[in-house]
């Protein structure tokens, strides 16, 4: 009997049992929330895991994460469970986990100023719309890295934040040079070349006798022409 005790003590501290499924054994390094002009955001979790574990319990902002991406280091797709805000990710073998969705009506527009609340169990960096204002915060940050409020460095906890903001006004890439006037073609006078109207209506035989005709009055122009050269020559005789 004392003899596998031993033997069960010695196995046990060779190969030592992981703690309760190794659910605590991860680390978020870096939460991300930036919001968008209509209210909208987008939130980036960077999780380090330890490889033993089989999968890691993440604490999500929302409860309604829209257009979910879970994937390792290698971007590799993640197996996952979603129960209300709490995410459970399938790890073994994993040393890393990136997690990115969209919340929708992140930010509600109160007149002039917008405000979001929520709550994130680590460290967060929220970055506000382009050329925003920070007008209030329902406690002290963590740090301001900008000076109009922009991007705001947050400890966990539940936090309200107030801004404002204006659109910033839209620059073109390129301008468009003067327009030029269109360049009309040359205009050919018609006015000898009878339209096309008139000659559509004229039957075949008539067009025909009118050529004969013409023809005719050439070769007597041409005969007349030959008789007054040789009156000429017989005078020069």
């Amino acid at each position: 009997m004392h003899r596998l005790t031993l033997v069960l003590l010695a196995v046990c501290l060779l190969f030592p049992l992981p703690a309760s499924l190794g659910v605590e054994d991860f680390e978020v390094a870096n939460v991300t929330i930036r919001i968008y002009e209509d209210g909208r955001a987008y939130a980036t979790y960077e999780v380090a895991v330890n490889e033993t574990v089989p999968y890691v319990l993440i604490d999500l902002i929302t409860s309604e994460p829209r257009f979910m991406l879970v994937t390792s280091d290698e971007d590799e797709f993640l197996a996952y469970d979603l129960t209300e805000n709490r995410l459970m990710v399938y790890t073994l073998g994993e040393d890393a986990v990136n997690v990115e969705f969209e919340i929708a009506g992140f930010a509600t527009r109160i007149g002039d100023t917008w405000i979001a609340n929520f709550t994130s169990s680590y460290n967060s960096t929220l970055i506000l719309p382009e050329g925003s204002t920070l007008i209030y915060l329902s406690g002290i940050p963590i740090e301001i890295l900008e000076e109009d409020g922009a991007i705001i460095r947050l400890s966990p906890g539940s936090w309200e934040i107030g801004y404002t903001f204006r659109p910033l006004p839209y620059i073109p890439l390129w301008e468009p040079g003067p327009e030029k006037p269109e360049e009309l073609p040359e205009e050919v006078p018609i006015e000898e070349i009878p339209p096309v109207e008139e000659l559509a209506g004229v039957p075949r035989i008539e067009l025909a006798i009118a050529g004969i005709v013409a023809i005719g009055i050439a070769l007597l122009g041409v005969w007349k022409a030959r008789s007054r050269i040789m009156r000429l020559f017989r005078l020069i005789r």
